[in-house]
């Protein structure tokens, strides 16, 4: 046991931490020896729910880390796995964890994959300059991607972007000059659109010509307007018009999403 900055710190097991009350301890770092990681859910009859700014950072001798015991962790701060260059293989965040700080696992080399359940945006920084990262899988929940989050990951070349992201900071992939986004809704598409990036389009909801994520009346006259000059679709919004894939939205197209939101047979 000892103090910093006023806290006492104990060591349990190889894990430093200090108390946040009777029933929770936050992780503040861990011993030397201590290498493969695997956070507990209790300390001394405490919930562990945090990982503090810094708690690892720059700890080379750290090779894996496992949150799957720790059911009540809710928040990594910031920094906490950064530099860690030898953590490698694979990182789940699980739904549990519901705040990651800016730049938590920047600068980890090594790390191949990463599982993104935690129930949060994806903050800056978070895996930058991560360039073994070959593969991500984020959650339906997430909303933002926010910047430099995985800058210079040079070795990702493909990610599945769900439909519930509607924010992708511009500088979210800077330094990936080969990356394919998929593109499930209106914003990954804009953005790798003016970004020059390649895509492939998923799950799009055809007739969507406003794209406002919903197939009504309004994509009708949405057409109406563009083909008489009064109204401009998004790329986005052009791809889903096009209903009858012919590479041009034309009046035959509003004609169809009519027939269909009148329950005709059409095939779109």
């Amino acid at each position: 046991m000892f103090s910093a900055f006023a806290d006492t710190v104990y060591e349990y097991f190889g894990f430093k931490y200090t108390l946040i009350n009777n029933f929770s301890v936050s992780i503040y770092g861990k011993s030397a020896e201590l290498n493969n990681l695997v956070i507990p859910n209790n300390i001394e009859d405490r919930e562990v729910t945090e990982i503090r700014n810094r708690a690892f950072k720059s700890d080379e001798n750290i090779t894996s880390v496992s949150f799957s015991k720790a059911k009540k962790l809710n928040y990594i701060g910031m920094y906490a796995f950064a530099d860690c260059t030898n953590l490698s293989g694979k990182v789940i965040l699980p739904e549990n964890i519901t705040f990651i700080g800016t730049s938590a696992f920047e600068n980890c080399g090594q790390i191949e994959n990463v599982d993104f359940r935690a129930k949060c945006n994806v903050p800056s920084q978070c895996f930058s300059n991560c360039a073994n990262l070959n593969s991500v899988t984020l959650n339906g929940n997430i909303e933002k991607i926010e910047s430099y989050a995985f800058e210079n990951c040079t070795n990702l070349k493909y990610i599945d972007i769900p439909k519930s992201v509607t924010s992708i900071a511009d500088s979210a992939f800077n330094g990936i000059e080969d990356i394919t986004l998929v593109c499930r809704n209106s914003t990954t598409f804009n953005y790798a659109e003016s970004h020059g990036l390649k895509y492939e389009i998923k799950d799009l909801l055809y007739g969507d010509a406003n794209s406002d994520g919903f197939l009504n009346i309004l994509d009708v006259t949405a057409i109406q307007k563009y083909k008489i000059g009064d109204f401009d679709l998004s790329d986005y919004g052009m791809t889903c018009a096009d209903v009858n894939h012919d590479g041009s939205v034309t009046i035959r197209d509003a004609t169809l999403i009519q027939m269909k939101l009148a329950k005709y047979d059409v095939d779109f």
